[in-house]
């Protein structure tokens, strides 16, 4: 998803199926803009809201003694504990290095996002039609094996999904 994302896009992310139930909504972020790894990086060692609002999103710093290319994982050391240990080249790799900064508003829910209700997923459903395969549940929000994809929602459905965040964030 990340090399096609653009600044004023929204970004939906919603717990994966092992983290129990109910399903819950865990990020919501409209883009401010994408930065390289090494540039999140970089910003984080010399601005402290930076590095407190990234938290635990970044997993790789870069190398100082290789001369920088975006998108090459030979130019990033993985750091120790961080997610993606054991596929944290291929999530760089290309066009795929982009770290996204969220506008004022995003969010990264605990355990406690607003939980995923049947008018989310009848909205999500709705707003992309032609990329569903299966049949989206409260329980399967995304439907079957969802790792990697995404949806692009745009236009009237994407405002009715951006109302239904505001509301359920509220309460």
């Amino acid at each position: 998803m990340r090399p096609h994302v653009k600044r004023g896009d929204y970004i939906m992310g919603i717990s994966g199926s092992g983290a129990g139930r109910p399903r819950r909504v865990l990020l919501w972020m409209r883009v401010a803009k994408p930065m390289s790894f090494r540039d999140a990086y970089e910003k984080g060692r010399t601005n402290n809201a930076f590095f407190n609002v990234r938290g635990k999103a970044i997993h790789l710093r870069p190398r100082k003694d290789v001369a920088y290319k975006r998108g090459n994982p030979e130019c990033y050391v993985h750091i120790k504990g961080a997610h993606h240990g054991d596929d944290w080249r291929s999530d760089v790799k290309g066009d795929r290095d982009a770290f996204l900064v969220g506008r004022k508003g995003s969010w990264v829910a605990d355990v406690e996002g607003p939980e995923v209700t049947q008018e989310l997923v009848a909205l999500l459903r709705q707003g992309c039609p032609s990329t569903w395969t299966g049949q989206a549940t409260v329980s399967n929000p995304l439907t079957q094996y969802p790792r990697g994809k995404h949806a692009v929602v745009t236009g009237e459905h994407a405002q009715q999904i951006i109302s239904w965040i505001q509301i359920e964030q509220n309460k």
